[in-house]
Protein backbone atom coordinates (compact mmCIF):
# COMPACT_ATOMS: atom_id res chain seq x y z
CA UNK A 1 0.00 0.00 0.00
CA UNK A 2 1.45 3.33 -1.11
CA UNK A 3 0.59 6.36 1.00
CA UNK A 4 1.81 9.88 0.23
CA UNK A 5 2.08 12.59 2.89
CA UNK A 6 2.31 16.34 2.58
CA UNK A 7 3.81 18.13 5.54
CA UNK A 8 7.48 17.19 5.37
CA UNK A 9 8.99 16.97 8.89
CA UNK A 10 6.21 18.84 10.67
CA UNK A 11 4.53 18.11 14.00
CA UNK A 12 1.94 15.85 12.35
CA UNK A 13 3.65 14.43 9.26
CA UNK A 14 6.77 13.33 11.16
CA UNK A 15 5.05 10.99 13.67
CA UNK A 16 2.47 10.04 11.02
CA UNK A 17 5.19 8.79 8.70
CA UNK A 18 6.70 6.65 11.47
CA UNK A 19 3.31 5.18 12.41
CA UNK A 20 2.49 4.22 8.84
CA UNK A 21 5.93 2.69 8.23
CA UNK A 22 5.48 0.62 11.40
CA UNK A 23 2.23 -0.71 9.93
CA UNK A 24 4.01 -1.85 6.79
CA UNK A 25 2.92 0.92 4.41
CA UNK A 26 5.04 2.17 1.53
CA UNK A 27 5.27 5.81 2.61
CA UNK A 28 6.40 8.77 0.52
CA UNK A 29 6.83 12.16 2.20
CA UNK A 30 6.79 15.32 0.09
CA UNK A 31 9.27 17.97 1.16
CA UNK A 32 10.46 21.24 -0.32
CA UNK A 33 13.97 20.87 1.07
CA UNK A 34 16.72 18.44 0.15
CA UNK A 35 17.95 18.90 3.73
CA UNK A 36 15.04 16.78 5.02
CA UNK A 37 15.72 13.76 2.83
CA UNK A 38 18.09 11.90 5.17
CA UNK A 39 15.79 12.31 8.18
CA UNK A 40 12.75 11.15 6.21
CA UNK A 41 14.56 8.12 4.85
CA UNK A 42 16.02 7.23 8.25
CA UNK A 43 12.44 6.72 9.43
CA UNK A 44 11.87 4.19 6.67
CA UNK A 45 9.94 6.42 4.26
CA UNK A 46 10.81 7.71 0.81
CA UNK A 47 11.38 11.41 0.19
CA UNK A 48 10.01 13.30 -2.81
CA UNK A 49 11.57 16.74 -3.14
CA UNK A 50 9.38 19.29 -4.89
CA UNK A 51 6.77 21.98 -4.56
CA UNK A 52 3.06 21.68 -3.79
CA UNK A 53 2.63 24.38 -6.45
CA UNK A 54 3.84 21.94 -9.12
CA UNK A 55 0.85 19.87 -10.28
CA UNK A 56 2.99 17.69 -12.57
CA UNK A 57 5.35 16.82 -9.70
CA UNK A 58 2.42 16.07 -7.37
CA UNK A 59 0.66 13.92 -9.97
CA UNK A 60 3.80 11.87 -10.55
CA UNK A 61 4.35 11.48 -6.79
CA UNK A 62 0.71 10.48 -6.18
CA UNK A 63 0.78 7.85 -8.94
CA UNK A 64 -0.39 4.44 -7.66
CA UNK A 65 -1.03 5.82 -4.18
CA UNK A 66 -3.94 4.32 -2.27
CA UNK A 67 -4.24 7.31 0.08
CA UNK A 68 -2.95 10.87 0.27
CA UNK A 69 -2.60 13.02 3.38
CA UNK A 70 -3.14 16.69 2.58
CA UNK A 71 -1.67 19.33 4.88
CA UNK A 72 -1.75 22.93 3.63
CA UNK A 73 0.07 25.09 6.20
CA UNK A 74 -0.70 28.75 6.79
CA UNK A 75 2.38 30.95 6.88
CA UNK A 76 0.87 33.70 8.99
CA UNK A 77 3.78 36.09 8.60
CA UNK A 78 3.49 36.20 4.81
CA UNK A 79 1.02 38.30 2.87
CA UNK A 80 -1.77 36.54 0.99
CA UNK A 81 -1.50 33.45 3.21
CA UNK A 82 -5.14 32.52 2.69
CA UNK A 83 -4.93 32.98 -1.08
CA UNK A 84 -1.79 30.85 -1.14
CA UNK A 85 -3.52 28.07 0.81
CA UNK A 86 -6.50 28.14 -1.55
CA UNK A 87 -4.26 28.01 -4.63
CA UNK A 88 -2.25 25.11 -3.21
CA UNK A 89 -5.37 23.20 -2.24
CA UNK A 90 -6.71 23.52 -5.79
CA UNK A 91 -3.44 22.23 -7.22
CA UNK A 92 -3.24 19.29 -4.82
CA UNK A 93 -6.83 18.33 -5.65
CA UNK A 94 -6.07 18.52 -9.38
CA UNK A 95 -3.11 16.19 -8.88
CA UNK A 96 -5.20 13.77 -6.80
CA UNK A 97 -7.71 13.53 -9.65
CA UNK A 98 -5.08 13.19 -12.37
CA UNK A 99 -3.28 10.43 -10.44
CA UNK A 100 -6.49 8.53 -9.75
CA UNK A 101 -6.12 8.55 -5.96
CA UNK A 102 -9.26 7.21 -4.26
CA UNK A 103 -8.76 8.12 -0.59
CA UNK A 104 -7.83 11.45 0.98
CA UNK A 105 -7.34 12.68 4.54
CA UNK A 106 -7.30 16.47 4.87
CA UNK A 107 -5.89 18.07 8.01
CA UNK A 108 -8.28 20.91 8.74
CA UNK A 109 -8.95 22.85 11.95
CA UNK A 110 -11.60 23.42 14.56
CA UNK A 111 -14.55 25.61 13.61
CA UNK A 112 -14.06 25.24 9.87
CA UNK A 113 -17.81 24.95 9.35
CA UNK A 114 -17.94 28.64 10.37
CA UNK A 115 -16.57 30.68 7.41
CA UNK A 116 -15.17 33.40 9.68
CA UNK A 117 -13.12 30.98 11.77
CA UNK A 118 -9.59 30.00 10.90
CA UNK A 119 -8.04 29.25 7.51
CA UNK A 120 -9.56 25.96 6.36
CA UNK A 121 -13.20 26.74 5.62
CA UNK A 122 -12.58 27.65 1.98
CA UNK A 123 -10.31 24.66 1.42
CA UNK A 124 -12.95 22.27 2.76
CA UNK A 125 -15.35 23.68 0.16
CA UNK A 126 -12.75 23.14 -2.57
CA UNK A 127 -12.38 19.49 -1.55
CA UNK A 128 -16.16 19.01 -1.58
CA UNK A 129 -16.43 20.55 -5.04
CA UNK A 130 -13.49 18.77 -6.63
CA UNK A 131 -13.18 15.41 -4.89
CA UNK A 132 -16.81 14.29 -4.74
CA UNK A 133 -16.02 11.30 -6.99
CA UNK A 134 -13.46 9.71 -4.66
CA UNK A 135 -14.17 6.70 -2.44
CA UNK A 136 -13.44 8.59 0.80
CA UNK A 137 -12.45 12.05 2.00
CA UNK A 138 -11.95 12.69 5.72
CA UNK A 139 -11.78 16.15 7.25
CA UNK A 140 -9.70 15.83 10.43
CA UNK A 141 -10.13 18.82 12.75
CA UNK A 142 -7.72 18.94 15.70
CA UNK A 143 -8.26 21.31 18.58
CA UNK A 144 -5.40 23.62 19.63
CA UNK A 145 -2.07 21.79 19.69
CA UNK A 146 -0.15 21.28 22.93
CA UNK A 147 2.95 22.38 21.03
CA UNK A 148 1.52 25.86 20.43
CA UNK A 149 2.29 26.68 24.07
CA UNK A 150 5.95 26.75 23.05
CA UNK A 151 5.25 30.08 21.32
CA UNK A 152 4.80 31.61 24.78
CA UNK A 153 8.27 30.76 26.10
CA UNK A 154 9.69 34.20 25.27
CA UNK A 155 6.86 36.10 26.98
CA UNK A 156 7.02 33.79 30.00
CA UNK A 157 10.76 34.40 30.38
CA UNK A 158 10.40 38.14 29.77
CA UNK A 159 7.13 39.00 31.54
CA UNK A 160 6.09 35.85 33.39
CA UNK A 161 2.95 35.91 31.25
CA UNK A 162 0.95 34.27 28.51
CA UNK A 163 -0.97 36.81 26.43
CA UNK A 164 -4.16 35.52 24.81
CA UNK A 165 -7.51 36.73 23.52
CA UNK A 166 -9.05 33.72 25.27
CA UNK A 167 -10.60 34.77 28.61
CA UNK A 168 -8.82 33.32 31.63
CA UNK A 169 -11.86 31.36 32.85
CA UNK A 170 -12.77 29.99 29.41
CA UNK A 171 -12.05 26.27 29.06
CA UNK A 172 -10.30 25.39 25.82
CA UNK A 173 -9.62 22.08 24.13
CA UNK A 174 -6.06 20.95 23.34
CA UNK A 175 -4.51 17.91 21.68
CA UNK A 176 -1.05 16.41 21.28
CA UNK A 177 0.13 16.17 17.64
CA UNK A 178 0.90 12.48 18.13
CA UNK A 179 -2.75 11.79 18.94
CA UNK A 180 -3.75 13.53 15.72
CA UNK A 181 -1.21 11.46 13.80
CA UNK A 182 -2.68 8.29 15.34
CA UNK A 183 -6.14 9.16 14.03
CA UNK A 184 -4.84 10.06 10.57
CA UNK A 185 -2.74 6.89 10.31
CA UNK A 186 -5.81 4.72 10.83
CA UNK A 187 -7.81 6.59 8.20
CA UNK A 188 -4.98 6.42 5.66
CA UNK A 189 -4.02 2.79 6.26
CA UNK A 190 -7.56 1.42 6.47
CA UNK A 191 -9.73 3.91 4.58
CA UNK A 192 -13.47 3.48 4.64
CA UNK A 193 -16.08 4.91 2.30
CA UNK A 194 -17.04 8.07 4.19
CA UNK A 195 -17.34 11.20 2.12
CA UNK A 196 -16.36 14.44 3.83
CA UNK A 197 -16.79 12.99 7.30
CA UNK A 198 -15.66 15.46 9.97
CA UNK A 199 -13.50 13.95 12.70
CA UNK A 200 -12.80 16.26 15.63
CA UNK A 201 -9.72 15.27 17.63
CA UNK A 202 -9.33 16.43 21.22
CA UNK A 203 -7.03 15.44 24.05
CA UNK A 204 -7.34 17.55 27.18
CA UNK A 205 -9.16 20.60 28.47
CA UNK A 206 -8.00 23.56 30.55
CA UNK A 207 -8.81 27.15 31.37
CA UNK A 208 -6.15 29.84 31.60
CA UNK A 209 -6.27 29.50 35.39
CA UNK A 210 -5.57 25.78 35.13
CA UNK A 211 -2.73 26.39 32.67
CA UNK A 212 -1.14 28.72 35.23
CA UNK A 213 -1.17 25.90 37.81
CA UNK A 214 0.12 23.32 35.36
CA UNK A 215 3.03 25.55 34.42
CA UNK A 216 3.88 26.19 38.05
CA UNK A 217 4.06 22.44 38.62
CA UNK A 218 6.16 21.96 35.48
CA UNK A 219 8.68 24.82 35.50
CA UNK A 220 8.22 26.09 39.08
CA UNK A 221 7.71 29.68 37.95
CA UNK A 222 4.54 31.74 38.46
CA UNK A 223 2.94 32.48 35.10
CA UNK A 224 0.02 34.86 34.56
CA UNK A 225 -2.60 34.26 31.88
CA UNK A 226 -3.29 37.77 30.59
CA UNK A 227 -6.50 38.22 28.65
CA UNK A 228 -6.31 40.66 25.75
CA UNK A 229 -9.26 41.99 23.82
CA UNK A 230 -9.39 41.00 20.16
CA UNK A 231 -8.41 44.58 19.29
CA UNK A 232 -5.38 44.58 21.60
CA UNK A 233 -4.31 41.12 20.47
CA UNK A 234 -4.58 42.29 16.87
CA UNK A 235 -2.35 45.30 17.54
CA UNK A 236 0.24 43.08 19.23
CA UNK A 237 0.36 40.62 16.32
CA UNK A 238 0.62 43.38 13.73
CA UNK A 239 3.46 44.94 15.75
CA UNK A 240 5.19 41.55 15.73
CA UNK A 241 5.13 41.57 11.93
CA UNK A 242 2.00 39.61 11.06
CA UNK A 243 0.10 41.04 8.07
CA UNK A 244 -3.22 42.49 9.20
CA UNK A 245 -5.13 40.29 6.75
CA UNK A 246 -3.95 37.18 8.64
CA UNK A 247 -4.65 38.44 12.14
CA UNK A 248 -8.41 38.14 12.43
CA UNK A 249 -8.70 34.60 10.96
CA UNK A 250 -6.18 33.53 13.60
CA UNK A 251 -7.85 35.39 16.47
CA UNK A 252 -11.33 34.13 15.65
CA UNK A 253 -10.32 30.57 16.53
CA UNK A 254 -9.84 31.63 20.16
CA UNK A 255 -12.24 34.56 20.31
CA UNK A 256 -15.00 34.56 22.90
CA UNK A 257 -17.31 35.64 20.06
CA UNK A 258 -17.12 32.25 18.35
CA UNK A 259 -16.37 30.02 21.35
CA UNK A 260 -19.90 28.72 21.93
CA UNK A 261 -20.50 28.13 18.24
CA UNK A 262 -17.36 26.04 17.93
CA UNK A 263 -17.81 24.04 21.13
CA UNK A 264 -21.50 23.37 20.47
CA UNK A 265 -20.71 22.07 16.99
CA UNK A 266 -18.03 19.75 18.36
CA UNK A 267 -20.37 18.46 21.08
CA UNK A 268 -23.07 17.72 18.52
CA UNK A 269 -20.61 16.12 16.09
CA UNK A 270 -18.63 14.11 18.64
CA UNK A 271 -14.88 13.71 18.98
CA UNK A 272 -12.07 11.21 19.02
CA UNK A 273 -10.02 11.63 22.20
CA UNK A 274 -6.26 11.23 22.42
CA UNK A 275 -4.31 9.72 25.30
CA UNK A 276 -1.88 12.55 26.07
CA UNK A 277 -2.54 15.01 28.90
CA UNK A 278 -1.41 18.59 29.35
CA UNK A 279 0.14 17.98 32.78
CA UNK A 280 2.53 15.38 31.34
CA UNK A 281 3.29 17.53 28.31
CA UNK A 282 4.23 20.57 30.41
CA UNK A 283 6.42 18.54 32.77
CA UNK A 284 8.30 16.73 30.02
CA UNK A 285 8.27 18.33 26.58
CA UNK A 286 7.50 21.95 27.46
CA UNK A 287 9.89 22.05 30.44
CA UNK A 288 12.67 20.57 28.30
CA UNK A 289 12.27 23.33 25.69
CA UNK A 290 11.89 26.05 28.34
CA UNK A 291 15.11 25.03 30.11
CA UNK A 292 17.28 24.90 27.00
Amino acid sequence: MKIVLLGSRGNIANPLSKLLVSKGADVTVITRSQKNVDAIESDGAKAAVGSVDDVEFLTKTFDKATSVFILIPANLFEKNALKTMIAQCNKVCDAVLKAGVKHVVYLSGIGSDIPEVGFHSENELILKNKLAGLDSVYLVRPSDYFANFLRNIDSIKKDGAIYSNTPKEQVESYVHPIDVAEVCSGLLFSPGNDMFKIINVEGDFASGEQVEKLLMDAIHIPVKWVHLSDADASKALVSAGMPEENVMPLLTIFSETYHNGITNFIKNQGSVYGKHKLADYFKKEFAAEYNK
